[in-house]
């Protein structure tokens, strides 16, 4: 990629801040895109620098790079009942009585302890997973399921494999999401799907500017917005046939008054009816 073009519709960027890194003690340089509007970090951190930082700390000390614990049965569940309502929402379960057993191979692609394999795996499919953080693969690899220890652009499937692949919070942290997506379609069976979710780019990131709590540099490399996704998968094979956003902004907090859960809740509906939402969530197929 030129230093002064988009990866992902090729046109001009332009700089908008330097952003401060809490975890690396670096600032990094953040750029938009004038026609898609995807943000980035420019240059881009090579895999070396971001793979240091997905280590036990980020799983196990809260903070705005990490998780609490992320093992814990408490993160577990909360994860679980947020994939449950993006696949409610995707209209995942009215598929999935269409599909025979035989049929049903998947594979969530930064799959961190395998909760999201798991899940399916108990809904007999032939569920796999792979990430690049070892705790948690080893973690997951102790309930028997199947997990890839590696990069998953260097890992080798068979072609045509696949009915389901996800992308769970996973694509901003890429080096690459193009050569992501470009793989996933070759493994990837005709008329497969792709699950993705990502922070979005919409509202509340463009009112919080500097300040957006999704601003986590360099963890997040990428900052899309419904277009530029839709861009992106085009240019790798996809049609995006569904799209949705949640969160307000206002995060689950622990002991929180009436008051704010009742802010909570008339916020992110009003978010989510009007595609304003801090996460997008998106399904593709792929293109015969």
């Amino acid at each position: 990629m030129k230093k002064n073009t988009c990866a992902i519709c090729n046109d001009n960027i332009s700089f908008l801040w330097k952003i401060y890194s809490q975890s690396t003690k670096h600032n990094y340089n953040i750029y938009q895109c004038k026609n898609c509007k995807v943000r980035q970090i420019n240059p881009i951190p090579d895999s070396k620098e971001t793979r240091k930082l997905y280590q036990k700390e980020y799983f196990q000390k809260r903070s705005d790079r990490g998780y609490n614990n992320y093992e814990s049965t408490a993160v577990k569940k909360t994860i679980i009942r947020t994939v449950e309502k993006n696949l409610n929402d995707l209209n995942f379960y009215s598929w999935e009585k269409l599909m025979p057993d035989k049929n049903k191979l998947s594979l969530d692609i930064g799959c961190a302890a395998g909760y999201f394999v798991e899940y399916l795996k108990n809904r007999n499919w032939q569920a796999e997973g792979i990430d690049i953080a070892s705790q948690m693969t080893n973690a997951a690899k102790k309930k028997q399921l199947t997990i890839y220890n590696a990069d998953f652009l260097k890992k080798k499937f068979p072609s045509l494999k696949y009915n389901l692949v996800t992308l769970w919070a996973s694509i901003e942290h890429l080096e690459n999401p193009s050569a992501f997506l470009n793989k996933i379609n070759k493994i990837l069976k005709p008329n497969g799907k792709l699950y993705l979710s990502t922070c979005h780019l919409g509202f509340f990131a463009r009112i919080k500017k500097k300040n957006w709590r999704y601003l986590n540099v360099p963890e997040h490399i990428w900052f899309f917005t419904r277009k530029s996704l839709k861009e992106l998968a085009k240019t790798n094979g996809f049609s995006m046939t569904t799209s949705f956003t949640y969160g307000s902004g206002f995060t689950t907090k622990e002991n929180a008054g009436f008051f704010y859960k009742f802010l909570k809740i008339i916020f992110d509906s009003l978010a989510k009816q009007n595609h304003m939402g801090d996460m997008i969530v998106c399904e593709f197929i792929k293109n015969k």
